[in-house]
This record gives C-alpha cells, structure tokens and sequence, in this order.
C-alpha cells in the first residue's frame, strides 16, 4: 500500500516567482481536499468495519448462549434416564435376570437425545465498496446512453401511432364522404324514377281516355250534363302539377305547365 499522495506538494520551489506561486497555492488546495477527502473514505470504512465487528460479537454470543440454554435443558433429561436405567439394572443384578439385563443394555444403546444443529445462512450485509472516477463516468455514460436509447423508442412509438390515426381518420372520412356521394346519388335517381314512372303513368291515363272505341247508333246520343262534366275533369287533371301537386292558375297555358313540371328535374 503505497501513502505517497499523503505527502504534500514541495513547499518550495527553485526560481519561483509570484506566478508559480500562485499556482502551488492552488494546487496545494487541491491536494488538501483530496487528503481530506481519502481520510474522510477511510475513517468511513473504519467505522463500519467496528460496527459490524460489534455486531457480529454480540450475535455470535448470543448464539452461544443458545447452545448451553439447550444442553442444560437435555442434561436434566439425560441424567433422569441415567438414573432410571440404574435402578433397573440393580434390580435385575438382584434376581439374576441375565435375559432381561441384556434387553436393557441394548435399550440403553439405542438411545438418542435430541441435539442442537449449527446451521450457516447466508445473509446480504450492506458493506462500503470504493468506485474510482473513470468507473462512475462509465457507468455514467452507460446510464446516459440508456436513457436516450429508451427515449427514442418511445417517440418511434408515439410518432407510429400517431401516423395510424391520422390514417385511420382520413380513411374514414374519405369512406363517409363517398358513402354520402353515394347515397344522394341514389336518391336523386330513385326521385327522377318516380317521376318518369308517375308521367307515364298520367299519359297513358290520358291516351286511354282520349281513345275510345265507336258505339253503336242507339248509344251515340249522351246526356249533356254527362258530356260538361267529363270536360270538367280533364281539365282538372291538367290544373295540378303532378310532382308537387300544386294547383295550377286558369290563366296558365300549357306550355307553362309542362315547363313548371320539367323545372322539378332541375332542382333534383
């Protein structure tokens, strides 16, 4: 173990001048932090290791105390059966039971007390661990590194993310507004069918009422009022607008009707 750093910078110096000076003051400041510093390293180490010591002297006693609490406890038991067997054997030596005598012996042999074990376990001890510099800017720059790794791949994520759902909503809309498309499609077409659909049906109405086959002599003559009032409805028919049934002015020519009637295709 080398103490060289404990020695303190020259405290003179060959042609020194008021810059050298200066920085051997600054640099003697620095040697006194650091001393202080490795002092301060080592009396922290010292004071664990007392601690700890201490520790593990007051354990260690107290297991040991364990141990002779146990043994007394069995020597009680022990020196009972001790006893016990005595008598017995005494006895048997009176009546001569040399049969009975030898079960005993081997009764005896046979014995076992009940002994305490020394078991060793393992147990995590908070201990002082000395790191110089270049292994806490390593590990340092590791932590760094680290973290930037993990920030990147969660704004990979959240940017993927987001381009998903910027996709997803223009998908949607773009559906929703080509489903709308569709539909008014569709019902201006099925409005233009019923339409078409309800003209033919009026003409064809018309055409059957205007052509009749020829009667007979005997039913030529028809009554007048029969006549005026068949008159009447044809002109009704003609007074309404067969889309919006509105009821069209007297006045009103044909012409105008049928454009009023053709004006509701525009609209659609």
């Amino acid at each position: 173990m080398s103490n060289d750093f404990i020695v303190p910078p020259h405290s003179s110096l060959s042609d020194a001048n008021n810059y050298t000076n200066e920085i051997h003051k600054v640099f003697n400041q620095h040697w006194v932090n650091l001393n202080n510093e490795r002092q301060a390293s080592i009396d922290g180490i010292d004071k664990w290791h007392r601690d700890w010591k201490e520790s593990i002297d007051k354990y260690a006693n107290e297991q040991k105390v364990r141990i002779n609490d146990h043994y007394d406890h069995l020597r009680s038991i022990f020196d009972e059966k001790y006893r016990e067997n005595l008598e017995t054997a005494d006895s048997y030596y009176t009546a001569q039971k040399v049969d009975l005598f030898n079960e005993l012996r081997g009764a005896c042999e046979s014995l076992k007390f009940e002994i305490a074990t020394l078991k060793f376990s393992k147990y995590n001890v908070e201990h002082p661990e000395v790191i110089i510099v270049e292994e806490q800017l390593k590990t340092k720059n590791l932590e760094e590194k680290d973290i930037a790794r993990r920030r990147r791949r969660l704004k990979k994520v959240n940017d993927d993310k987001m381009e998903n759902n910027s996709g997803a909503t223009a998908s949607l809309q773009s559906n929703s507004t080509t489903s709308d498309s569709k539909q008014t499609e569709c019902v201006c077409v099925l409005k233009r069918l019923f339409v078409v659909i309800l003209l033919i049906f009026i003409f064809s109405d018309r055409q059957s009422s205007k052509i009749k086959p020829k009667r007979r002599s005997d039913q030529s003559t028809v009554n007048t009022d029969d006549s005026k009032n068949q008159v009447i409805n044809d002109d009704q028919s003609d007074n309404k607008c067969p889309i919006c049934f509105m009821i069209f002015p007297l006045n009103m020519t044909r012409d105008n009707r049928q454009q009023h009637v053709n004006e509701h295709y525009t609209d659609d």
